[in-house]
């Protein structure tokens, strides 16, 4: 799984907890159409678009973070294909427009841009200005994360790390 998503597999991630949910609910499973993170599930009520961003993906244990893409053959050992899958943007990509119901009760022009986004741990690394290869942040908090930027994908020998895409599409 490593040499195919450049992370480990872990038990937090959408594919261990797709696979806990086939073994104890596959009648819940059996019924999936698409799967989708938290922000994501916003975006799709905001905009009517079943989407997601880089950054977020990476986070999945489904997504080949070197080649920015679904891993077919990880989805597949977790019993998902391609199409419950949602597309996926680069984090400053416009992902979905306001729907005129949501943005009458928001107050917004109907058809407002709605970004793709990012990840939490992700946006933090971003916000905290580490986006220059070599710069280095920490966030202490509810999770504890140390988090660095490179300009190319680095190899995860033994899946040390978590490699994840960055907001910008050449991190």
């Amino acid at each position: 799984m490593l040499a195919l998503s450049n992370n480990r597999m872990l038990p937090g991630f959408t594919g261990g907890k797709f696979l806990w949910l086939s073994e104890h609910e596959p009648a819940v499973t059996a019924r999936l159409r698409r799967f989708l993170n938290p922000k994501d599930f916003l975006r799709l009520r905001m905009t009517g678009v079943h989407a997601t961003d880089v950054s977020d993906a990476s986070g999945t244990g489904l997504f080949d973070v070197r080649r920015r893409r679904w891993s077919p053959p990880l989805l597949a050992a977790v019993g998902l294909d391609e199409a419950q899958a949602p597309p996926v943007f680069e984090s400053h990509e416009i992902a979905g427009r306001l729907s005129p119901e949501v943005a009458a009760r928001w107050g917004l022009p109907a058809g407002t841009p709605v970004v793709a986004g990012g990840g939490d741990s992700v946006m933090q690394t971003t916000s905290m200005g580490v986006v220059e290869a070599g710069s280095v942040g920490t966030t202490i908090g509810a999770a504890g994360i140390v988090g660095g930027a490179a300009r190319v994908c680095p190899e995860n020998s033994g899946g040390r790390l978590q490699i994840s895409c960055g907001n910008a599409p050449d991190r």
